[in-house]
Parts: structure tokens; sequence; C-alpha cells
């Protein structure tokens, strides 16, 4: 479909567009998921990078999902079809913390409680105390 190519190339960057590095190096995000549990809770993840998401930040996430794959799954775990979460088992967030320069924490907001931080390490979106004090500093 000629017209729509030329119209999207007229729009898009070109080979050679992109960011200098420098800017790559410079970049950085911080982002805030919001979900409702079903007993009405909120539960607010915010996720930042150290570097430009679209350059820096998505090779490494890619890289050490793939270092994952290679290495930290049991020899003897069980085909099918996995979800990353439930195949990974919190070892791909315990990779990207530490290798990839992001960084996860989660708060749950209710009524009573106001707004304290709640770890998605082992246990998925829970309430429970972990020891994963990373994951966890002051609201």
């Amino acid at each position: 479909i000629k017209p729509t190519r030329w119209l999207v190339e007229k729009f898009v960057p070109q080979p050679g567009e992109g960011p200098s590095p420098e800017a790559q190096k410079a970049g950085f995000y911080d982002l805030r998921f919001v979900g409702r549990t079903e007993d009405g809770k909120t539960i607010i993840t915010k996720v930042t990078g150290d570097r430009d998401p679209g350059y820096g930040s998505t090779g490494k996430m890619l890289g050490e999902a793939g270092m994952c794959l290679a290495f930290d799954i049991p020899a003897d775990q069980p085909g099918g079809f996995w979800t990353p979460a439930s195949l990974l088992d919190g070892k791909l967030m315990d990779r990207l913390t530490s290798k990839a320069g992001l960084t996860q924490v989660n708060y749950t907001v209710g009524a009573r409680q106001g707004v304290r931080p709640v770890c998605q390490a082992d246990h998925g979106f829970s309430f429970q105390k972990c020891s994963h004090p990373f994951r966890h500093p002051p609201p």
C-alpha cells in the first residue's frame, strides 16, 4: 500500500535520527501503574529506569530476560504455557533491579491504613510482610 507507506515515512524518524549516545545515557523514566484489588484496595506500582527507555533500558531488560531464561529456570520445570511472572518467580525482577538499573516499588492504598509499601517478590500482589527491604522504602 504505497500511499500509506509514503504517509508513514513522512512522520516517523529516519535512520540515524534517534537520540545521541549522550542523550541515551542521560535519559530515564519514572512510571506509575494503578490497579484495584477485589476488595477495593488500590495498588500503585512505581517503576523507574536509569537510561533512555527506547535504547538504553530496553536492551538491558531483554538481555537480563534472556539470561534468566537460560540460567534461572530449573531443568525439571514442566512444559506448557507460562506467563513471565509465574515461570520466572521473581528471579527476573531480581536481575532487573540488581543488574539493569530498574527499580520497582508497590504501594497499597486503603481506607484505614493509608499508603504502605508491599512486596511482589515471591508472593504476587499480597499484603504480607517479607524480607525484601530494597522494595520497601519509606512511603
